[in-house]
């Protein structure tokens, strides 16, 4: 469980078992989300759901996006154990899904990729959508940075401000170019 909500997860699925440091990340997405009234929120390989129904009270609509079959069949086992109705399961690739998400207008995007890493293209489409709101939950051992949250203008080669907590302690930095 995580911030009053229970989840089911099989053995394969990922969830993170350090429940301090969930309640911190789950902390700093609430507080981000909470910036942009009545979100859209599309959370990108979800797994078995936890940033999404953790954030679907503050939001208009979730869409999970998750491609392994044994992580739905759990996603939508918590969304009913929660009793989540605003939550669309969208099974497959971030990159198959990425062209709806952006008609849907998300104004918040949750990236929490495989080991893998995002497919190209999928970054590329986030960078000419335009997302006003980036959410990379990186775990502690990603250079230490636990959350990142991204206001995204869409323009390419443009400034974007990037808000993160590291081991506890909040900065804001500039990057030119970053997209």
């Amino acid at each position: 469980s995580a911030a009053g909500m229970r989840f089911r997860l099989g053995a394969r699925s990922f969830f993170q078992v350090n429940g301090d440091m969930l309640e911190a990340a789950a902390a700093e997405m609430r507080a981000a989300v909470e910036a942009v009234p009545n979100p859209v929120i599309a959370d990108f390989y979800c797994g078995v759901g936890t940033f999404g129904i953790l954030l679907a009270s503050r939001a208009r609509e979730v869409f999970g996006i998750e491609p392994d079959e044994e992580n739905i069949r759990f996603l939508k086992k918590n969304l009913g154990l929660n009793r989540i109705g605003n939550y669309a399961v969208c099974e497959g690739t971030g990159e198959e899904w990425i062209d709806e998400i952006l008609e849907r207008k998300a104004d918040v995007v949750i990236l929490d990729p495989p080991r893998r890493g995002l497919d190209p293209s999928l970054v590329s489409r986030l960078g000419t959508g335009p997302v006003p709101m980036i959410i990379y939950p990186a775990p502690p051992t990603d250079l230490v940075v636990e959350t990142v949250v991204v206001p995204f203008s869409g323009a390419v080669g443009g400034e974007v401000k990037v808000t993160y907590t590291v081991r506890n302690a909040h900065a804001t930095e500039t990057a030119k170019g970053f997209w």
